[in-house]
């Protein structure tokens, strides 16, 4: 960032010594310490994720990575200067796979909940828990850019958080499939 941006964020030179670090690329991190496998990218980087995922292209390509992603259409326009469209444009053309993490539901008070199960476990055979059975998933597939902008913006006030995939993890839960083999 540049000092006169930081100077600008509640009169953060003020405040802090500005600290100049080195930055590098994905793959060149990957590249300089030889790295053979990379199963998980976690980025929370204050809207540089397009610049950092470009910056990974080949880290990406050769590992296939589950990327957890902060997208926060603030730092997006006001660090990066990026356009969200353009931003989950990018995202959605990095992964064939992308999901909306969604925040947890409040829990309703346990005298509806157990008046709830009752109900919709009535005639179940087996167990099922009860967010399965109200049909909400700790995940929503995003597929089209204009769909996710919207509900980001209108309903999410500007941030969510991105499960980017190469596989498709709905497909993996259906099956009952763990990192560990089926449960």
């Amino acid at each position: 960032m540049t000092p006169e941006l930081v100077g600008r964020i509640n009169r953060a030179s003020e405040r802090w010594d500005l600290l100049e670090v080195e930055s590098v690329s994905i793959d060149s991190f990957v590249s300089s310490h030889g790295l053979e496998k990379s199963d998980f990218i976690k980025l929370d980087c204050e809207g540089a994720d397009v610049e950092i995922l470009s910056s990974a292209r080949q880290t990406l390509e050769r590992f296939r990575p589950t990327v957890v992603l902060e997208f926060n259409s603030f730092c997006l326009t006001t660090f990066a200067r990026t356009n969200p469209a353009d931003a989950i444009d990018a995202v959605l053309s990095a992964f064939p796979y992308v999901w909306r993490i969604l925040p947890a539901q409040r829990a309703l008070p346990s005298r509806i909940k157990s008046t709830l199960v009752r109900i919709l476990d009535r005639d179940a055979g087996t167990h099922i828990s009860f967010r399965n059975r109200v049909g909400r998933s700790p995940v929503e597939r995003v597929s089209d850019s204009y769909d996710f902008l919207h509900d980001h913006i209108v309903f999410h006030k500007g941030f969510d958080n991105l499960l980017c995939g190469f596989s498709d993890l709905e497909a993996t839960i259906a099956a009952g499939d763990t990192p560990h083999g089926p449960r």
